[in-house]
């Protein structure tokens, strides 16, 4: 489809089990909302096969570990966190987000991105 997102290209492409947590779901719905409405059913369509994960005090203490090595804002720690305790070896975390790749990867978390 043209001008179809990149992450609609990237995860069509994906194997396996996709999880986000609720605020993924919310912030991909917001995007949609705010950028191109006429991704709105592509988006609700991926987002039916993505398992949502509540956010949990697990998730909150990690990123509250974190220390200055990790430059992310709260909400991008919150996602790399859940993944962080979410993925094993054989997993790997989607983001379009180069900042957040960067301090997943120094994190041990293999990366899917459109960014080298």
């Amino acid at each position: 489809m043209h001008g179809q997102p990149i992450a609609t290209a990237i995860i069509s492409q994906l194997d396996g089990d996709l999880f986000t947590s609720k605020l993924g779901r919310a912030e991909t719905l917001r995007t949609v909302m705010k950028r191109d409405i006429a991704w709105l059913d592509d988006a609700l369509t991926i987002l039916k096969n993505i398992s949502l994960i509540d956010l949990d005090d697990e998730i909150f203490n990690l990123v509250e570990s974190y220390g200055s090595e990790i430059s992310l804002k709260t909400s991008d720690a919150i996602h790399v966190a859940t993944a962080q305790i979410l993925l094993g070896e054989d997993d790997w975390l989607v983001t379009l987000d180069s900042q957040m790749a960067a301090n997943a990867k120094k994190l041990g978390i293999q990366i899917v991105s459109a960014h080298k």
